[in-house]
């Protein structure tokens, strides 16, 4: 028996929809339309594109919520969009479609920065409750600032500040990562907790821990690009991770004898 909603969430559902714009990217005109018309049939304003071309247009005439993307188009690829959206827009959420089902294509999507992997066809019914879950995730009323040897994460705003002053822009699930370290206070975060927290907010059943991995290497890639100082991020062999907050020496950081000052407001 299919649960009813409980009118709570029928209500955020309504607020979530209100003037959510959503852009969707495929190259099949037909499934495209379909789509799109599922997506408008449930309240979305919806911006069509059947290439990297049309797509880029779009974003350029403002910010979206949802992007669903097409892996393979005529002119490029989804994950090049889904890369550079990432950067110039990090709060907004990322669907990927493909007939491509391997993990490894899927760990490809994940890693430029999707936040969801869908495997086509899909069903438009489907397609609207993946957008509807990204968008109650990425719109929770989460407040935490925490400070660690002068980098200050900032999860209501996306931002990773260094000491320098200058911001990093964060995604969907490298703010996940800094959002559950920083709510241990410095301790190190065992392995296992911290993938069961990272597939807690991204809805699925599931964190590998070699996406897990990848998150770390390409947070660390990503901050070093940007010319920032080293990310106080460190990994205990054979426990977990943890933000480091003092010159402390690492056996004292890993025991968590040291924390990081936080503040969370409950929403």
């Amino acid at each position: 028996m299919i649960p009813e909603k409980t009118e709570a969430v029928a209500m955020q559902e309504d607020t979530l929809r209100g003037a959510t714009r959503v852009l969707l990217v495929d190259d099949d005109g037909e499934l495209r339309g379909l789509l799109a018309g599922e997506l408008a049939a449930n309240g979305f304003k919806v911006d069509e594109a059947g290439s990297v071309g049309e797509a880029q247009c779009l974003l350029a005439h403002g910010s979206i919520s949802v992007a669903i993307l097409d892996v393979q188009l005529p002119d490029g690829s989804g994950f090049a969009v889904a890369s550079r959206l990432r950067k110039q827009q990090p709060e907004t959420g990322i669907i990927m479609l493909s007939r491509h089902r391997s993990p490894a294509w899927q760990i490809a999507g994940l890693d430029v920065g999707a936040d969801t992997y869908l495997p086509k066809p899909i069903e438009g019914a489907v397609l609207v409750a993946a957008v509807r879950s990204l968008l109650r995730r990425l719109q929770a009323p989460r407040v935490m600032e925490a400070e660690a040897r002068g980098w200050t994460f900032h999860d209501d705003g996306w931002q990773l500040v260094a000491p320098d002053g200058r911001s990093l822009a964060l995604g969907a699930a490298e703010r996940a990562l800094l959002a559950a370290l920083a709510a241990r206070a410095g301790s190190t975060m065992a392995r296992g907790d911290l993938l069961a927290a990272l597939a807690a907010d991204s809805g699925e059943e599931s964190f590998t821990s070699h996406r897990l991995d990848m998150l770390v290497h390409r947070l660390r890639r990503k901050v070093e690009e940007s010319g920032l100082p080293p990310l106080p991020l460190k990994a205990i062999r054979g426990q977990g991770l943890v933000l480091l907050q003092s010159s402390g020496t690492d056996e004292a950081q890993a025991s968590g004898a040291t924390g990081i000052p936080s503040r969370q407001e409950a929403p």
